[in-house]
């Protein structure tokens, strides 16, 4: 199955063909720029939406935050599938039912500390991996390359 979804479309697209587009039916303006080993992370925290970018400035992924991190807005647009961020684990298995996913019950680790719970959807364009909060409820979306 493929996910339809504006953003997904994206993913794969240079910069430059991503600034050319509308993105959240506004200028791609007001981005902090990070660069992380050799991605290049593009986040605008008032809109609540950040970017990855390789190092041949390609799309990687994009982020939505439910506005818990840092300080970064929570991301009005719309989300894919019709998800909400208050959606409950079991309300978002009933949108995505039949769809192949991996997850994980968040771990401790070295220097990160305790991880959160996760699911990462395949869709034969790309990924949908959701993180959840403690109230099992969504605490960001990542639309990702990876698809099956």
């Amino acid at each position: 199955m493929r996910l339809e979804y504006y953003l997904s479309d994206l993913l794969g697209e240079s910069l430059e063909e991503v600034k050319r587009k509308v993105v959240c039916k506004q200028p791609f303006t007001g981005y902090r720029q990070t660069k992380i080993t050799e991605n290049h992370y593009l986040t605008c925290e008032e809109r609540g939406i950040g970017f990855v970018f390789n190092k041949d400035y390609f799309l990687d992924a994009v982020h939505l935050f439910s506005g818990t991190r840092d300080g970064i807005s929570r991301f009005n647009g719309e989300l894919p599938l019709q998800l909400h961020f208050d959606d409950p684990i079991n309300h978002i298995e009933s949108k995505i039912m039949h769809q192949k996913f991996d997850s994980g019950r968040g771990e401790e680790l070295p220097f990160l500390g305790r991880t959160n719970p996760w699911r990462k959807y395949y869709f034969e364009n790309c990924s949908l991996h959701l993180e959840f909060n403690s109230s099992q409820t969504i605490e960001l979306i990542t639309l990702g390359l990876e698809a099956h």
